[in-house]
């Protein structure tokens, strides 16, 4: 089996994120943390949007997650993706009420 190497974006949020070990316990207990990696480096987010939405709902589902208390973010790239999907959702909701 090949052996998976461990990505920047990974490592950055694990040590800057809500599970790293100098967050608030309540924040390492209380949360559910989603970090979707793009398959390659770029501001790709666009056509992924569909996928984390469908991440999204099977952690409500499986979770469930109060729809007022899920929050996106991300870093670089991801930040980027955050308007990405934002902006996805905001065209697919004009598009269902036209």
């Amino acid at each position: 089996m090949e052996k998976r190497r461990r990505s920047p974006s990974r490592r950055r949020v694990r040590l800057h994120g809500p599970l790293n070990a100098r967050s608030a316990s309540a924040a390492r207990r209380d949360f559910v943390v989603l970090t979707p990696q793009l398959p390659v480096a770029g501001d790709l987010w666009l056509g992924y949007a569909d996928g984390v939405r469908e991440l999204v709902q099977l952690l409500r589902r499986d979770h469930a997650l109060d729809e007022a208390r899920i929050y996106l973010t991300g870093f670089s790239y991801g930040g980027n993706g955050v308007f990405d999907l934002a902006l996805a959702r905001r065209s697919s909701n004009n598009q269902a009420k036209q």
